[in-house]
């Protein structure tokens, strides 16, 4: 019970993503740069916007040894806003550009619970999303997400609480511990969920994304098992996990507006 996957840092990528060969011709829009304000806290964010209407929205966190310049160096930001959708990643507390503070004090292993579900919540405020986003986590930003969904799953058995303000999940080869995935209820097992890993990740070779397909229910989870790719496989083959992420989000219904007032 006391396991952890994944909870130390993957060895970094000492080269850029491999982006040669790509079969999608993505246009040159433009990754603007700003900074939001979560909980007091300056975060770093990169955002790419469709030049029309908004098919959904979609919020990228990151790995340990990354940042949100992560998903622009892959193209997914430009890829995802040339299709229409309206694309952002932040950096979280410690990494890239962003910063600690009182509420988020450290960059060294899980987060609080309190600070995971204060940043998801602060975060998709700041950013104005005309809809719940598709939240995308990789690896140790798994961290970032579970205590969002217990909070949640036991609230929901109450009655007294909203679902959190995400309408549906991908998650690449997140770390996790047995335990929590127990504590998920209602709400995560009919939540559309993309599960993501490398063949060459040692450790979800060894099973890992089978307790995940368990814990959210597999009747809503999508597997996608990317060829010659290792921990962090969208940077091993960033044209294939693009246009996987575009099929997924292509497929869920469309958004609801302003479900929980956050909007």
């Amino acid at each position: 019970e006391a396991r952890r996957m994944h909870l130390g840092a993957p060895p970094p990528h000492k080269h850029k993503p491999r982006v040669e060969g790509w079969d999608v011709a993505v246009p040159q829009l433009k990754v603007e740069e700003s900074v939001i304000n979560v909980h007091d806290l300056p975060v770093q964010t990169l955002r790419a916007k469709p030049e029309g209407s908004v098919k959904a929205c979609v919020l990228f966190y990151h790995g340990m040894a990354f940042s949100a310049s992560t998903w622009r160096d892959t193209g997914t930001l430009t890829f995802l806003a040339s299709l229409g959708y309206d694309a952002a990643a932040v950096s979280l507390p410690g990494h890239g550009n962003t910063k600690t503070n009182a509420a988020f004090p450290s960059d060294k292993g899980p987060p609080s619970s309190d600070a995971a579900i204060a940043f998801l919540n602060n975060a998709v405020r700041s950013l104005k999303f005309s809809s719940e986003p598709v939240l995308v986590v990789a690896s140790y930003s798994g961290e970032w997400l579970w205590p969002n969904l217990l909070l949640q799953s036991r609230a929901l058995g109450e009655g007294g609480y909203t679902n959190p303000p995400i309408r549906a999940l991908v998650m690449v080869a997140p770390s996790y511990k047995p335990s929590e995935l127990k504590r998920f209820g209602v709400w995560v097992k009919t939540t559309p969920t993309l599960v993501v890993y490398g063949d060459q990740d040692r450790r979800y070779q060894q099973g890992a994304h089978k307790e995940l397909i368990e814990a959210f229910g597999e009747a809503f989870v999508e597997l996608y098992v990317m060829q010659d790719a290792h921990h962090a496989a969208y940077m091993d083959n960033p044209s294939g996990f693009n246009r996987k992420l575009d099929g997924f989000l292509a497929k869920l219904p469309a958004p609801e507006l302003d479900r929980n007032g956050l909007f």
